[in-house]
């Protein structure tokens, strides 16, 4: 039986082309597949995103077509800026006046009291 011997140093130089062929596999395989799964993720995101953008954008078309009819104006016109058309007449209600305070009627109330009456515009 014949069996072939390879010297040390074939073997080596063997070895290390086969371990640098699987690191060039290895690096150029994975580092690519790495990316794609973290851009995967990122799309992921920027769609959540995308779609939560796009649902406040309806909600603020509805608001823009709401604030732009006439009525709306009017009414915006007229409460929060107080705006009347020529000719009429603004009316203010007021609301009711705040009753008078209550003092118990025992010490240092009483003295209280007597300084607030004094102080207090006559009118």
């Amino acid at each position: 039986m014949l069996v072939l011997r390879m010297p040390w140093s074939r073997f080596l130089i063997l070895a290390t082309l086969i371990a640098a062929v699987v690191a060039i596999i290895v690096f150029y395989g994975v580092t690519p597949y790495n990316a794609w799964q973290e851009q995967r993720n990122t799309l992921s995101d920027v769609e959540i995103q995308l779609q939560e953008i796009t649902h406040e954008n309806q909600q603020l078309q509805v608001e823009i077509d709401r604030l732009s009819s006439y009525e709306e104006i009017e009414r915006v016109a007229r409460s929060d800026h107080n705006l009347i058309y020529p000719g009429e007449k603004p009316y203010v209600v007021l609301p009711p006046a705040q009753p008078p305070l209550e003092v118990p009627n025992s010490w240092p109330y009483i003295i209280l009291e007597g300084h607030l009456l004094a102080t207090a515009p006559v009118g």
